[in-house]
């Protein structure tokens, strides 16, 4: 996922992120962030280093490679995206344990300018295609999570539920706080050490945070420190579903946007 330079504040004359909105309400900082997110799309597939076969050599791009990176103008997009990619990725691990996709699959060459890729067996048996799928779903999980934490950042603004003053009680919190901080704290697990995500939460946010619509709960006093596992927020499913709510809030923010 390719973001733009307004969002870090380096384009439109816009503050960084780490900038609030004094004087606003939250309505008008939104409106004022979603502005920044299409402002960007003048420069959508520009300037992303586009991949291009050498001329010289006779080989043919392939697919999506001779293509420029799309950009992504607004917290939904970026959302939508982000599940996309994580759907693709399941779909592509189940597709290789049923034996859709074999070690066959991948037993042609690939001509890359002057370069031919070949995977040998060894290193695409069942056991390690089975390893590399679920890996690149994990990866992608960790790309949503960011891409979702930013996106609700984005939404309803700084500073986040566990940074504001004073602290409110975990048990207080509504389902969109809580949500943010779960999604917080998964985004944290999965961007420090992505080869070894790891709960790691500072002191604000060790409680048990409870998102009523979904009949979540995670317990981050007890995760805090043990390796990052998917069955923490309830296994693919229950990780589907904090994606999915993150965009229904996003999409209710925005009045129900398409």
């Amino acid at each position: 996922m390719r973001y733009t330079a307004a969002q870090n504040g380096e384009a439109n004359g816009g503050p960084g992120r780490g900038a609030g909105l004094p004087g606003q309400d939250r309505r008008q900082g939104r409106q004022a962030r979603v502005g920044r997110w299409r402002a960007c799309g003048v420069g959508r597939g520009a300037g992303c280093g586009a991949v291009a076969a050498d001329a010289g050599s006779g080989a043919e791009a392939v697919g999506e490679e001779a293509q420029p990176l799309r950009f992504v103008a607004t917290p939904l997009e970026a959302i939508r995206a982000a599940r996309h990619q994580l759907y693709y990725a399941w779909f592509t691990h189940e597709a290789v344990q049923r034996g859709a996709i074999s070690s066959e699959t991948f037993a042609h060459e690939i001509r890359v300018g002057e370069m031919i890729l070949r995977w040998p067996l060894a290193n695409r048996t069942p056991e390690a295609l089975a390893r590399l799928s679920w890996n690149t779903f994990q990866t992608a999980l960790s790309v949503s999570a960011i891409a979702a934490d930013r996106a609700l950042d984005d939404t309803f603004g700084l500073p986040r539920p566990r940074e504001r003053k004073p602290l409110e009680p975990a048990d207080k919190m509504n389902d969109v706080d809580a949500i943010r901080t779960v999604m917080f704290a998964l985004r944290c697990a999965c961007a420090h050490d992505p080869a070894n995500p790891r709960w790691a939460c500072h002191q604000q946010y060790l409680g048990v945070f409870r998102i009523d619509a979904l009949g979540f709960e995670l317990d981050t006093k007890v995760l805090n420190g043990q390796p990052w596992n998917i069955a923490h927020v309830g296994g693919p499913l229950g990780y589907f579903n904090l994606l999915s709510y993150c965009q229904k809030l996003v999409e209710t923010s925005l009045g129900g946007a398409p």
